[in-house]
């Protein structure tokens, strides 16, 4: 059986070689997610915090490059009459103040978007979805 959580390998010679897929601690239901680095040295990623299905959409920081995570944060928490679906989310640093901007599709018709910041995201005090 495949593990209902995203994979993660390491490299340690700048991504020349790499080491074994490894189940992460990062819920996955087979979605896209992404990460990137923050100014000051933490990493934000932005992803489904579900093992069944792409809801809700969630943000997450580390400050150990993603081997621990130290907040998560449900962007979008509810779902009005079921049926949703947050896919393909993105997320970028605004160079000019430190904000977060995390887009996303709903139902894969329109395309949605977040504006955040990593103290948000720290003083939500979520978790993981088991």
């Amino acid at each position: 059986a495949v593990a209902q959580q995203a994979w993660e390998m390491e490299s340690v010679d700048g991504g020349l070689t790499w080491g074994p897929a490894r189940a992460s601690v990062v819920p996955n239901h087979s979605a896209s997610l992404e990460m990137v680095p923050l100014a000051g040295g933490s990493v934000a990623l932005t992803f489904n915090n579900s093992t069944t299905g792409r809801f809700p959409l969630s943000a997450a920081i580390s400050d150990d490059e993603g081997r621990t995570w130290s907040a998560v944060a449900d962007l979008i928490g509810d779902c009005p009459g079921g049926g949703c679906s947050y896919g393909y989310p993105s997320i970028a640093q605004d160079p000019t103040d430190g904000s977060l901007w995390i887009t996303y599709t709903h139902n894969r018709r329109t395309v949605g978007w977040v504006h955040t910041n990593a103290p948000w995201i720290r003083a939500q005090g979520g978790s993981f979805a088991e």
